[in-house]
């Protein structure tokens, strides 16, 4: 779109898509805000609607690229350099084609979220999540092992300790 000597681009496929997706969160908000402004049934929804607006926002700036047109300047260009040209010849993406390796690895921490789910009513949420976010950390790559098990004890304890002070909802614990 053309306005005088500004020229308005904009990804609008994405942009329409991410507007579906904040239209929704924003009718299912008032939605649950008109129905009842219990505590227990607002705590997820709140937070999660306002992260989801607020990445709508960035969304919405990032998509839209207003550039400055020539217009009436100086229209002359100068010749473009043959080596720098064909450089220019392919197109720039910031695309990586995604290895086998990572497709594996993607596929296991998807196997990984699935036993985590279906195993912490057994073995309780606390030693379930500290086992999956640790195995998760090891299968991305980090090899120090004090990291690993300092960050996955700190996360399931802010976790459990979060969930069991904000929901009203007995969790099946080992230890915590």
């Amino acid at each position: 779109m053309q306005l005088g000597n500004w020229r308005l681009d904009a990804d609008w496929g994405h942009l329409a898509f991410a507007t579906v997706i904040a239209g929704i969160t924003w009718w299912y908000f008032q939605d649950v805000t008109g129905t009842s402004m219990n505590r227990n049934n607002i705590i997820l929804v709140y937070p999660l609607s306002l992260m989801i607006l607020g990445l709508y926002g960035v969304t919405l700036i990032k998509s839209i690229r207003i550039h400055r047109t020539a217009g009436d300047a100086d229209t002359t260009k100068p010749e473009p350099d043959p080596a720098v040209a064909a450089e220019d010849d392919e197109p720039q993406t910031n695309e990586q084609e995604q290895s086998l390796f990572d497709m594996v690895r993607a596929l296991i921490l998807l196997l990984m979220l699935g036993g985590f789910v279906f195993s912490y009513n057994i073995i309780g949420l606390d030693v379930a999540t500290f086992v999956f976010i640790a195995l998760s950390l090891v299968l991305l790559g980090y090899r120090r092992w004090w990291f690993v098990l300092v960050y996955a004890l700190v996360f399931t304890v802010f976790v459990i300790g979060g969930a069991r002070f904000l929901l009203s909802y007995p969790m099946p614990t080992l230890f915590l």
